[in-house]
């Protein structure tokens, strides 16, 4: 017999849903409107729950506690065994733990799990994680919540997307993806990529541009290359690097931490100073703010 939250009393309905993890409460929303309106009132105050976005050949959303919500392409549906129910364009489908959303458009699709996720929670997107395919959502997200993204991730595309390449022809250019430009232009505090062909002197002109004041929110870049990365002997000299031994400690948002040994250093012209730390294929950069990281 179901249980009638609606008819029982604010305070011990508020209760019960306080109890429930992000994805029981984005399954439960589903079962009504009155009980999305429900879940949306007591989010009504801008809610301390983060979220994280990965679009690859799937868009997904979710936080620390696991996947909320998932945006799959419509061939998808032959593999899977859920019920599956029609609901204003999409195919709505549920796994063991979360709702599965189909669509013929997989960006629609993505944009739709965010914007419903961001709604009911009264939230916004703090990490996003994205392959080729996922390039547009970054001016996407930024554009759509008043506080930009914490953290860009970049990754290879899965080799195994049937569709990959046809909708990621307008993102490609000679097989590199992410060039300096690209670089430049995102507005990240920790930003990673992964199987990077930038060049060299794709690097020095990141580092011309950071010097100069460029990225001001930055304070993590951590890029892995298809390469070795040849330090010191790339340095521009007029970026003024020069080796150091100091130790010192990045603190995440989430309260790790990552020693810093040595390296090199670089100051901005505004005196704010950071370390690079370059070991055949990785190059990581990080910024001494005067916040603490």
């Amino acid at each position: 017999m179901p249980f009638p939250i609606l008819q029982i009393p604010f305070d011990v309905r508020s209760e019960i849903i306080s109890l429930l993890r992000p994805n029981e409460i984005v399954t439960a929303s589903f079962s009504s409107k009155n009980f999305k309106r429900l879940i949306k009132k007591q989010y009504q105050r801008p809610s301390k729950l983060k979220f994280d976005v990965h679009i690859g050949y799937k868009g997904l959303i979710g936080n620390c506690q696991g996947i909320v919500l998932s945006a799959e392409h419509i061939s998808e549906l032959s593999e899977k065994a859920h019920e599956i129910i029609c609901t204003n364009g999409y195919k709505r489908g549920f796994s063991s733990k979360f709702p599965v959303l189909y669509f013929e458009n997989r960006v629609m699709g993505t944009k739709m799990i965010i914007d419903y996720v961001t709604d009911l929670f009264g939230t916004c997107i703090d990490e996003l994680y994205v392959d080729r395919n996922g390039i547009w959502a970054i001016d996407w997200i930024n554009s759509r919540q008043s506080k930009p993204l914490a953290c860009l991730f970049l990754v290879k595309a899965d080799n195994g997307d049937p569709i990959a390449d046809e909708e990621a022809e307008y993102v490609l250019s000679e097989g590199q993806w992410i060039n300096c430009d690209n670089l430049m232009n995102v507005d990240a505090t920790v930003f990673a990529v992964h199987n990077s062909r930038l060049t060299d002197s794709e690097l020095n002109a990141f580092l011309r541009h950071w010097r100069s004041g460029g990225s001001p929110r930055l304070e993590v870049l951590d890029m892995n290359f298809e390469r070795e990365v040849l330090v010191p002997a790339w340095f521009d000299p007029e970026l003024e690097i020069v080796e150091t031994d100091e130790v010192r400690r990045y603190r995440y948002r989430d309260g790790s931490e990552m020693e810093i040994q040595g390296g090199f250093s670089i100051q901005r012209m505004d005196g704010v100073n950071a370390t690079i730390v370059c070991d055949l294929g990785q190059f990581c950069m990080v910024v001494w703010h005067s916040d603490g990281h």
